[in-house]
């Protein structure tokens, strides 16, 4: 009989990704330590998830939010320039 491979539960597929040399070449080639580019990524996700927020609003209530989702993303645009 042939033996089953074992699966892989995915934190220990995570660490393999981690380790993986691929991984952090995008962080090597910006020459960005890894935890300022997680809090700078997660940053812009929250602020785009606000963005998101007040757009949503913004398309059912015209009157409400009528700036604050451009201008969120003209912000991230402008600090990724």
């Amino acid at each position: 009989a042939q033996a089953v491979p074992k699966r892989r539960n995915w934190p220990s597929t995570l660490i393999s990704a981690i380790n993986d040399k691929y991984m952090f070449k995008h962080l090597k080639d910006r020459n960005v330590p890894y935890l300022s580019h997680f809090k700078i990524a997660l940053a812009t996700a929250v602020q785009l998830q606000f963005a998101a927020i007040a757009l949503f609003i913004h398309a059912i209530i015209p009157c409400c939010f009528e700036t604050t989702g451009s201008n969120i993303i003209r912000k991230l645009a402008d600090k990724f320039k």
